[in-house]
Formats: structure tokens, sequence, C-alpha cells
């Protein structure tokens, strides 16, 4: 996807897209977003704009409307394309341990990476992981409202708070940082082969190497 921020937060791609409401529309079941789906091939641009002004529609009929209306992004950061995953770094991030048990695993596995600079960092790695990290205001907001939302376990030294062991938000250098993590059949069917780095050790390992791009520390 294509994610943005600013007159409105949110994230498109080919065919799929969601828009956050206001924080003013957050209620006890957590933040409030439109999403949306259109033929594969639409203009993403085009539908970030039809999906914010759903959002906006949607904050005025629940009474929660800011008092700026949000506004759909002039441009687009293009879409990540995928590429093979290398043998030196995984996410294009230096020590990120692949989710798998071994080279051979790798061999022939892409990923998808954002660029560095937009709201959300995220990668792909196809069937085995997906990683996403963010510093946005209003998605920090929408993440702690969200019902379950409690202390969990230190993460690579971190007191963090979260909605399970890897979905969590730590400190890093004054600014909350979210660090989500999710396993996909890749990686669960290997599980019980020799080397497969264990769920707790691949989720320390990457708030640890990927939080050192966003200033955490745990000094």
């Amino acid at each position: 996807m294509s994610f943005f921020s600013g007159g409105a937060t949110g994230g498109v791609g080919q065919d799929h897209g969601w828009v956050l409401l206001p924080e003013a529309c957050i209620d006890d079941n957590g933040p409030a977003i439109v999403e949306g789906y259109a033929p594969k091939g639409a203009d993403p641009l085009a539908l970030a704009r039809l999906l914010t002004e759903v959002a906006n529609n949607a904050a005025q009929r629940g009474g929660c409307a800011s008092d700026e209306p949000l506004s759909a992004p002039e441009a687009l950061a293009p879409a990540p394309a995928a590429r093979p995953v290398r043998d030196d770094t995984v996410c294009g991030i230096a020590g990120l341990t692949f989710p798998g048990p071994a080279a051979r695993e790798r061999a022939g596995t892409t990923e998808t990476v954002q660029r560095d600079g937009g709201p959300v960092w995220s990668c792909e790695v196809d069937n085995h992981a997906t990683y996403a990290v963010t510093q946005e205001a209003r998605l920090i907001a929408g993440i702690r409202s969200s019902p379950g939302y409690t202390e969990q376990r230190r993460v690579a030294g971190h007191e963090v708070m979260g909605a399970d062991p890897t979905h969590v938000v730590a400190d890093c250098g004054g600014v909350p940082t979210y660090f989500a993590m999710e396993v996909h059949e890749g990686y669960t069917a290997a599980l019980e082969e020799p080397g497969a780095p264990g769920l707790r050790s691949l989720y320390d390992n990457f708030v640890d190497v990927a939080g050192e791009r966003f200033g955490c520390t745990t000094s």
C-alpha cells in the first residue's frame, strides 16, 4: 500500500484502502475507519479522495467531525515492488533475523519494503512475516484506544504497552512508537525445523534492530 498522513491518515493499494476518522470518533470499540474496495487497477489517488470524502461524511453523521475536514493527499508515493530477499539483510535492515529456519528458505523468497520517510514503515517477507513501525500521532492514538491495550512484557529491554506481545508501543527518545509483527504460514510451518527462530526472539530482534532507526534505546 501507499500510506499517507497530514490532512488525512490512511493507506491505499491497487484495489483496497482505508482512512482513519478524527480522534473524536474514538469510542469504547477503539478507533473508527472507513474501508473500501475498488476494481483492481483503479487509480489509488482517486480511491484515497473517495474514502476521505466518505470519512468526512461519516464523522459529520456521528457528530465527531473536526473543525477542519479531513483533506485527501494531493499525491501518493508509489507502492513498493517485491524484490528478492538479500543474503546479507532482511527488509533492508542489517541484523534483522530472517523469519525462517535456514538459507534454503531465504532462496527464492521475496520482500516488499516501504520507503523510509512515510507515516508507516513496513516490510512483508512473502509468506513468512509482516513487520510495521509507525510514529504517526493519529495512528498511535487509535492504537492506544483499542480494547485490550495494556502493559505487556518487556520487549528488547523496553517497557511497553500494547494489545498483545507482538503489537506494542514503546518510548523511543520521547516519541511513542508502534512495532507490529504478524507471522504467516511459511514461518509457522517451519517452526519444528532446526534453526527456526522462536516467536519471542524474532520479535525482540525486530524491535531491537528496527528501533535503532527510530531513536529507541534502553539506557
